[in-house]
């Protein structure tokens, strides 16, 4: 929480023009707060921006699909993929668990991929079958 009263009328601009991504020195006190998406917030006291980022491509509007291929490092910080891979995460878990509590072991195959490499898509060649 960035206040008025907290910070010179510069940061408190400042604060204002912040893009996602930016880099920053954040200084202030954190306090639990239940609202909080995490459930704490930082009182700043302190507001500086060492590099403002860009426009984040990634907005909350419906992209096709090569566009978000094309970004996919940025559209796993999405709110949904995050949950996805959580919940991915919390089924391969309990699988393991499982197996694991009968002293099973996995066995994982190659994963090939049929997606490009950066515009390369016969980069990589592999016989599967002779």
């Amino acid at each position: 929480m960035l206040f008025k009263n907290d910070v010179s009328a510069e940061q408190f601009a400042r604060a204002d023009h912040v893009t996602q991504e930016s880099s920053l020195i954040v200084r202030g006190t954190v306090r639990a707060d239940s609202r909080a998406p995490l459930g704490y917030e930082i009182n700043v006291t302190d507001l500086q921006v060492l590099q403002l980022a860009e426009s984040y491509p990634i907005t909350p509007k419906e992209h096709g699909v090569a566009f978000l291929l094309d970004h996919r490092h940025l559209w796993l910080r999405s709110s949904r993929q995050h949950a996805i891979l959580r919940v991915r995460s919390a089924i391969i878990r309990a699988c393991r668990d499982y197996f694991d509590g009968k002293r099973l072991y996995a066995a994982r195959r190659a994963d090939f991929h049929t997606g490009g490499l950066r515009g390369h898509h016969d980069a990589i060649c592999h016989r599967l079958f002779r």
